[in-house]
């Protein structure tokens, strides 16, 4: 049975414990640094006692007792993840509160170390080793509180929480929205905490800084923000922003060179933003209708993108790069003043002049005395704007991104509570609540015009099911978050179809407008220019052409060799949805799997979530909470795989095919991956590397 609500609802919970693991390990990482500099090797105990608690241990195996978890080592009661799930909320939450054990304080320490004397600088620096493990212990808290609910949601060991009644379908609806508001809690929450770990950790760098340097100074920063990933990040901001271009350019029919420049850098915040800094000059010129040839040539702008947080380690979440890329485009050639989009003649103005006057119609009363304002045009046409561009220049990867990162946000208002703070066990009261509700629900439409975009724009006739799937699946949990957000607000019952009705009509005028008809032709033109990856394109930058044809088959049979023995029939038709046909089956062929690096991550996650909901059947709650911890990683594995070999092709001629025949060598591609290539396959895999590098 095809549930691409299921799906996506699995993959929704598993972006935020991906979310709250990264939080885990940055914090162990800069406790393990304290340390260091306190020279106090005793305050590692805590670290490792918490070790087996902060994830899963392995599966429980009558035959392999090794495996088994030490319960000595495990503390007071049954702390293995899924004994402490299958226990009520208040029971689990009291059961693993004790898994983060707390430093004792300042004078407790000097003394249990024989009355030490610390400076001022290692008591600062204790001070913040205890402030991480309080963020710590709360990360624990809302991955617990937030794993509760999704076993529960999903069925597990039939541990399915009593639901509103109603029909089954009303049950089914209302209990994937439910769970959907309270992931938005706790991504409300992990956004405080990222500014909270930001804080510590500059305070402690800064330390190091002013401070005495007695000893060599630790690394501060994440492994993953160095080298290979933020060298990647940045020149893939830059090609983003050329195909964004050549994008716009078709729509306004001019193709020159924009004299301007994307920079890039990974920032500890949250969410992506961007900004620009303008030729003053030049600006003032135009402004005066002078001829702005006569200023220096200096750049006429540049463009800074600073992504978010989680990039390094999330590729999945990497494409939303293109909205803010998106945003400096439209500035500097649609929509730089206010009043250009009245002016604009291309398909893509008008498109945009016409959702400026539908909402316009929907932007005042709406009959019953509530006026909602934050959709306004001046507010949101810049944003919907943004997610059309981003969608056309990386397809479903960006949809599936978007989805991640605002599916309901704004509805963790539910969860309020005094002093800034959220509150999870709200979550049981959600059907008495009575408070205001935001009006806006720009997630929802956001959302849904997207999905209407990418379907109207996609060049490939028969989309494989992975993509429906997505589609589908982010339609159906909108309108049942709708459904449900309506009925619980009861101040204003008829804001259901408000926001319905102007949707509805946006995604209308999105599906039939001459830009996606154009955007569609452009998709075309691009893939029919660079179909197996060639190194020379007109529409492609280095960046973001097409996987060569050698590295897809690669990854395609390193998924078919993980995913067990499934004939080509059966992995078609369980993952695609139909046979496509291929060379002895081994190949790709003409799936349309892996095309480009970005769709690696968003595919990989899909196809595991499938996987996980129709495969892995729901009768071993702990077998569950170990694959999603060890064998998920939301496509990175084989992201890496692929940006390793694709990054070594900018480099010189020379050093690729020194570097990537090594590499070949080294991984060892014919016998590590129990034939994945045989050794004919590896030397002809060889022979087109060094052919290639060359080129």
């Amino acid at each position: 049975m095809d549930d691409s609500r299921g799906n996506l609802a699995f993959l929704a919970w598993v972006d935020v414990i991906e979310r709250i693991d990264t939080l885990l390990l940055e914090i162990r990482h800069i406790q393990a640094n304290i340390i260091y500099v306190l020279r106090c090797p005793r305050l590692y105990d805590v670290l490792q006692e918490e070790e087996n608690k902060l994830w899963p241990p392995p599966p429980r195996d009558s035959e392999n007792p090794s495996s088994l978890p030490d319960s000595e080592n495990e503390g007071e009661g049954n702390n293995c993840w899924s004994d402490v799930l299958r226990l009520s909320i208040d029971s689990a939450l009291k059961e693993s509160c004790h898994w983060v054990k707390a430093y004792p304080t300042l004078e407790e320490q000097l003394v249990l170390h024989g009355n030490i004397i610390w400076n001022a600088d290692q008591k600062r620096h204790y001070h913040k080793l205890r402030s991480l493990q309080l963020l710590k212990s709360n990360l624990l808290h809302d991955k617990v509180h937030l794993c509760w609910w999704a076993v529960r949601l999903f069925d597990i060991e039939n541990l399915s929480k009593v639901i509103p009644s109603g029909d089954r379908r009303k049950k089914e609806a209302s209990k994937y929205a439910h769970f959907m508001l309270f992931r938005s809690a706790v991504l409300a929450k992990i956004r405080e905490n990222v500014r909270w770990l930001g804080d510590l950790q500059d305070q402690f760098e800064n330390d190091q800084d002013l401070g005495r340097q007695d000893h060599p100074r630790p690394s501060f920063a994440r492994r993953r923000e160095q080298g290979i990933y933020t060298t990647f990040l940045a020149e893939r901001a830059r090609d983003i922003a050329s195909d964004l271009h050549s994008l716009v350019g078709r729509f306004l029919g001019d193709s020159s060179d924009q004299n301007s420049l994307t920079m890039h850098r990974w920032i500890h915040n949250y969410s992506s933003e961007g900004s620009v800094c303008q030729n003053d000059f030049r600006v003032a010129m135009r402004h005066n209708k002078t001829d702005s040839t006569d200023a220096e040539d200096h750049l006429d702008r540049i463009n800074f993108i600073n992504t978010s947080y989680w990039m390094p380690e999330r590729p999945d979440l990497q494409s939303v790069i293109a909205h803010e890329s998106a945003h400096q485009v439209i500035h500097e050639r649609l929509f730089q003043f206010r009043d250009v989009w009245n002016e604009g003649n291309d398909a893509f103005s008008r498109l945009a002049r016409e959702l400026v006057y539908a909402m316009e119609l929907f932007s005042g009363d709406d009959g019953k005395g509530q006026t909602y304002q934050r959709h306004r045009p001046t507010i949101t046409v810049i944003e919907i704007s943004s997610d059309l561009l981003a969608t056309a220049v990386k397809g479903h990867a960006y949809v599936y991104a978007l989805f991640l990162e605002i599916f309901g946000h704004g509805m963790e208002v539910m969860f309020d509570a005094p002093v800034d703070r959220y509150e999870l066990a709200m979550a049981d009261h959600l059907n008495c609540y009575s408070g205001v509700l935001a009006n806006d629900r720009e997630w929802y439409y956001r959302l849904r015009i997207v999905c209407a975009w990418i379907t109207a724009i996609h060049h490939i006739d028969k989309p494989s099911r992975i993509d429906k799937m997505l589609v589908d699946g982010i339609e159906a949990l909108l309108e049942d978050s709708l459904d449900y957000i309506s009925g619980l607000d009861v101040t204003h019952p008829e804001s259901k179809a408000y926001w319905k009705t102007l949707t509805d009509r946006l995604c209308d005028i999105v599906r039939k407008s001459e830009a996606a008809a154009q955007t569609k032709k452009w998709r075309k033109d691009r893939s029919d220019d660079c179909p197996n990856g060639g190194r020379h394109s007109v529409y492609y930058k280095k960046h973001s052409r097409p996987i060569p044809s050698e590295l897809r088959n690669y990854i395609f049979r390193y998924f078919r060799i993980k995913k067990g023995d499934l004939h080509d029939g059966s992995f078609d038709k369980v993952y695609l949805g139909r046979t496509f046909t291929s060379e002895g089956g081994k190949d790709i062929g003409d799936r349309p799997l892996f095309q480009h690096l970005y769709d690696v991550p968003w595919q990989s996650s899909m196809l595991k979530a499938i996987d996980f909901t129709e495969l892995l059947g729901k009768n071993d709650l702990n077998k569950w909470m170990w694959n999603i911890h060890y064998d998920l990683a939301l496509g990175r594995e084989a992201y890496q795989m692929a940006i390793e070999f694709e990054l070594w092709t900018t480099k010189t001629a020379s050093i690729r095919a020194r570097k990537v025949c090594k590499l070949i060598d080294e991984v060892g591609l014919s016998t590590t991956f129990n034939g994945l290539l045989d050794s004919s396959s590896a030397s002809g895999f060889t022979s087109y590397a060094r052919n290639w590098c060359t080129e």
